[in-house]
């Protein structure tokens, strides 16, 4: 490893190196696995035993999605572990330092962490994201593209084919937050500050969003459809607003 120009630390490995990953850790792919090793002192931190085909650590750098052939996990770093000093490394690395939170059996074609929702286009040329363990669709895609990336100011998805020529949606970095703070148990927020700025044509999806969640009262606020308002208001005992 070579900082600054000059070499700074080595790993002596007893087998062959087959691919190199950035990112918050070097990963090194060996033979069906992959070791996971901390930047500054090359402490093994942890043998994954899966063979990825990509890996995107989120922006705060404390979770990765893990790519293989036929599905993507999604794991959690445990840093203030790495660093503690205190625990005890083996052939496997430190128990506890990768921990796997998800696993969606959907095959990644190239993707994109914006906070904690990773969007990526698939196999099955559809592009999704996931966020706190559901997958959602934003659009059915009429041929294989790959995801160049999300651009917050405009709120857009860009794609490329293999001739080069780029598409982009519309997907509202607002309509992340509101998901995000729903999740987070911080509703009044997700109601306030979030909502106003989603357009009424991504309603719809925040509605099966709350519903999902248990959030009955909030998706009936927020449904435009007078037929869902009545149920939800039926469900709630709501029966003069019904």
């Amino acid at each position: 490893v070579f900082k600054g120009f000059e070499a700074v630390n080595t790993i002596t490995l007893t087998e062959p190196t087959k691919q190199l990953f950035g990112g918050k850790l070097l990963g090194v792919k060996l033979e069906g696995s992959i070791m996971f090793y901390d930047w500054d002192t090359l402490t093994a931190v942890r043998r994954v035993g899966e063979d990825p085909r990509a890996i995107y650590w989120s922006q705060n750098q404390d979770k990765l999605v893990f790519v293989t052939d036929k599905a993507f996990f999604i794991l959690a770093y445990n840093e203030e572990l790495v660093h503690s000093g205190e625990a005890e490394i083996t052939e496997q690395g430190i128990e506890g330092s990768l921990e796997v939170l998800d696993d969606v059996e959907d095959r990644v074609r190239q993707g994109q962490w914006v906070g904690d929702c990773f969007i990526y286009a698939n196999r099955n040329n559809r592009l999704n994201y996931y966020m706190g363990g559901e997958v959602y669709n934003i659009v059915v895609l009429e041929r294989p593209f790959q995801f160049l990336g999300f651009v917050p100011k405009e709120n857009r998805l860009y794609l490329m084919d293999k001739d080069k020529s780029i598409v982009s949606y519309a997907f509202y970095s607002s309509m992340i937050e509101f998901q995000m703070c729903v999740l987070n148990d911080d509703l009044d927020t997700a109601m306030t500050k979030f909502l106003p700025n989603v357009p009424e044509s991504h309603l719809d999806g925040l509605v099966t969003f709350l519903d999902k969640n248990n959030h009955p009262a909030a998706a009936m606020e927020v449904t435009r459809n007078p037929e869902q308002k009545f149920e939800y208001a039926i469900q709630l005992s709501k029966l003069p607003l019904a």
